[in-house]
């Protein structure tokens, strides 16, 4: 194997996938698979904001029902425009999908299917964001379970 990817020693061969007899090529083809574009990143989220801030940052539901579904479909160019307020996988779920990222790839899926936009085959890399995204969005909720229970707010002073 060479030291370059090449997708048809890989995609759709009947490989089993496994992280840690894999070539680096294929792990350099799976980081660029799974990165998420600036557009898209949470880094992008000013480094500016408050406690309160972020605390009242309105963001999608996380739904632990949502089915998402690996497809063979080319993703779209772009992706709808409210997609940032589609439901999200719980992080556990998120982390599992990366999980089966590998082998999935392996098979031959080229974008994932979230359920309830059937027709929408998104990139790979929307498996790295909503496993951000959902582990920003229960933090968010523990914080806020917090504050509630001392019954302050992050911007007032006692």
């Amino acid at each position: 194997m060479s030291d370059l990817f090449c997708a048809s020693d890989w995609i759709s061969c009947g490989l089993l996938f496994s992280q840690w007899s894999t070539t680096q090529a294929v792990k350099d083809e799976m980081k660029r698979l799974l990165a998420v574009p600036r557009t898209h990143s949470l880094s992008s989220v000013s480094s500016n904001f408050t406690v309160g801030q972020l605390l009242d940052e309105t963001l999608p539901p996380v739904d632990p029902a949502l089915n998402i579904l690996f497809s063979k479909q080319l993703p779209v160019a772009e992706l709808p425009g409210h997609f940032s307020y589609w439901t999200v996988p719980t992080s556990c779920n998120a982390r599992c999908l990366l999980d089966q990222f590998g082998q999935a790839w392996f098979d031959g899926s080229a974008s994932v299917i979230h359920t309830s936009h059937p027709h929408v085959a998104l990139p790979l890399w929307v498996l790295s964001h909503w496993n951000s995204v959902s582990a920003v969005i229960e933090g968010q909720q523990g914080a806020r379970h917090q504050w509630h229970a001392f019954n302050v707010h992050p911007c007032r002073v006692i």
